[in-house]
């Protein structure tokens, strides 16, 4: 205030924070278009995916979104060995990003490109097209989940879910993990059972629906959608509390 008073003139480069106010304004802006164009390219790939052939979205949306062990493909593939699935599953990865790369240079940079340049490009860049694929394969199923939640627990079961999903919490949050609490987590798991299968079964039986399998054929299906279901509790936990807050707010 007092160089304000002393002076008629305010000197820019004397006030940083004006400065700072258009630097926030601008990487504001750039954070904007960037995720502007975050989802420009996840929605490309997204798309590219889907012209592939249905049984090899298939499974790619069980390997990257439920993460099936690749051996369960060995027999669907006709293939022998582990490595020999991964380099399939390398191939439609690597044609999505090749589509990919065609159609983001044409679209969005207006510039054709050669095969060569394409594979040059294409050079490193299968786990970034990887990782878009994994978070859409797993939405895949989470939109899944969520829709065969409704109507299927009782307040019997969540009053099972709830502190074994406290519990479960409070183990993970834990650096050195105390064998009482991990015996606490597991004795609520067993009063919780019977409520997860609950969750499980129709979520497995719409999953082979929409894609048209059978789950058995893949050994580690039973495990990896234990797990799936157990994260999704553990990120969703807010909807086993919807039922009770609307009560509670009806009795009020």
């Amino acid at each position: 205030v007092r160089n304000l008073q002393s002076k008629r003139l305010v000197s820019i480069e004397e006030h940083n924070y004006i400065n700072e106010i258009a630097a926030e304004s601008t990487n504001e802006a750039i954070a904007e278009e960037r995720q502007e164009q975050s989802k420009e390219v996840r929605n490309i790939i997204v798309e590219e995916f889907q012209t592939l052939e249905k049984s090899a979205q298939r499974l790619l949306l069980l390997w990257l979104g439920l993460e099936i062990n690749q051996n369960d493909f060995l027999a669907t593939l006709n293939l022998e060995k582990q490595y020999q699935v991964a380099r399939h599953f390398q191939k439609y990865i690597k044609t999505i990003l090749k589509a990919f790369i065609k159609r983001y240079s044409n679209n969005v940079l207006g510039k054709n490109i050669g095969a060569r340049e394409v594979d040059k490009l294409c050079k490193d860049k299968l786990n970034d097209v990887k990782a878009y694929l994994s978070i859409h394969s797993k939405n895949f199923f989470r939109q899944i989940i969520a829709k065969t939640m409704q109507n299927k627990l009782n307040e019997s079961d969540k009053s099972f879910l709830i502190p074994y999903l406290e519990k479960l919490n409070q183990y993970n949050q834990q650096r050195i993990k105390k064998i009482d609490i991990r015996d606490s987590v597991a004795d609520a798991y067993i009063k919780a059972k019977n409520s997860i299968v609950k969750i499980q079964q129709p979520f497995s039986a719409e999953v082979e629906n929409k894609l048209e399998i059978k789950l058995q054929q893949f050994n580690s299906a039973a495990e990896r959608i234990d797990s799936f279901v157990e994260n999704w509790l553990v990120i969703n936990q807010a909807v086993l509390y919807s039922n009770q807050t609307q009560n509670q707010t009806v009795e009020a």
